[in-house]
């Protein structure tokens, strides 16, 4: 078999920087999740209503994410609805139920004032 050369530019490679995975504890008390339901425009963008959701600084929110999207029969047809995941944890102890209540229903006005309808 013939001989194989390469050449590889390591200066190219030293500007790559992978991130580096971090390890977090696991928490010590349970989280709590909570679905929430957005009825939503078709043109808006989840970012957008996560974004708004991470700018309301919520004490206990560890997560926010979206599970799953949703047109079809229940919904209008220039609507869509938007199911978000939001995950609640305390450091010092475990959440009550009315607490985590508390906190996602802080969250109303400000997603109504962005032209969303919050479902409970």
């Amino acid at each position: 078999e013939a001989p194989v050369t390469f050449h590889v530019d390591l200066q190219s490679l030293l500007g790559i920087r992978a991130e580096v995975p971090r390890f977090s504890a696991p928490a010590r008390y349970p989280s709590v999740e909570y679905h929430l339901n957005v009825l939503a425009p078709q043109h808006t963008y989840v970012q957008d209503v996560l974004a708004q959701i991470g700018e309301a600084s919520l004490d206990c929110l560890v997560r926010h994410t979206l599970r799953a999207v949703y047109t079809g029969q229940g919904v209008p047809a220039d609507k869509k609805r938007l199911t978000l995941e939001l995950e609640f944890n305390h450091a010092q102890r475990s959440l009550t139920h009315e607490e985590t209540l508390s906190q996602v229903q802080s969250l109303r006005p400000r997603l109504e004032s962005a032209g969303l309808v919050v479902e409970f």
